[in-house]
């Protein structure tokens, strides 16, 4: 009789049975009378190599995907206290140990909580960059705000200062300004644009990245 194919299982109670059996730990892999002599492990088949390629990959690109997040709170200036990312390869021995796996699956479900979290908080952020960033932007060519610069002041007028009470002057003068600023803001590139949205960003962003990094992402 053929012997029975084996199950392969996922789940809380499952996850390091794929390490163990793709490293050639299953009894059944090799069938009844064929497998390797008693105290050695039985040889690896193909589809098992793959299969143990497979999460390997998958386990380093998860890492790296958390890497990439740390990185990008770095550069934006969001603080963290956050543990260090474990070694994929010592992760994925823990996964398939029988006293470490416990504590190796926390570390996992902490590194995909993570993810989940800083997917979320970029929309969080992007919201708060969009209202925070135009109100700014909006605000630099208000009349108002541009008139405080000139009010009780003098404007040049060729080579001339006139005071700023000249109504005509004033109102020429906010003009111009408007029109320079508007100017400057054409010029600009991407990095120097930006400086009007990272603070709301980094703001909406730490709000619910605090707030949700110690619960679930869809609590």
């Amino acid at each position: 009789m053929a012997p029975a194919a084996r199950e392969l299982r996922f789940g809380s109670d499952g996850v390091g049975s794929w390490w163990a059996m793709s490293a050639g730990d299953d009894p059944q892999a090799a069938g009844p009378g064929t497998g390797a002599p008693q105290g050695e492990a039985p040889p690896l088949r193909a589809a098992d190599r793959v299969e143990r390629e497979l999460h390997r990959t998958l386990l380093h690109s998860l890492l790296e995907l958390e890497r990439g997040v740390l990185e990008f709170r770095r550069v934006y200036g969001i603080a963290s206290d956050e543990l260090p990312l474990p070694d994929p390869d010592d992760l994925a021995r823990r996964l398939a140990h029988p006293v470490e796996a416990a504590q190796a699956r926390m570390e996992l479900d902490r590194i995909l909580q993570d993810l989940k979290v800083h997917q979320i908080a970029l929309l969080e952020g992007y919201t708060e960059a969009t209202q925070v960033g135009s109100q700014r932007l909006i605000e630099s060519l208000d009349p108002e705000k541009v008139r405080d610069q000139f009010d009780r002041g003098s404007v040049q007028v060729g080579p001339l200062k006139v005071s700023a009470r000249f109504r005509p002057v004033l109102i020429q003068a906010i003009w111009e300004e408007i029109l320079r600023r508007c100017q400057q803001y054409r010029a600009l590139d991407p990095v120097q644009f930006e400086r009007f949205y990272r603070e709301g960003f980094q703001r909406g962003y730490r709000r619910f990245w605090e707030a949700r990094r110690g619960r679930g992402a869809g609590n």
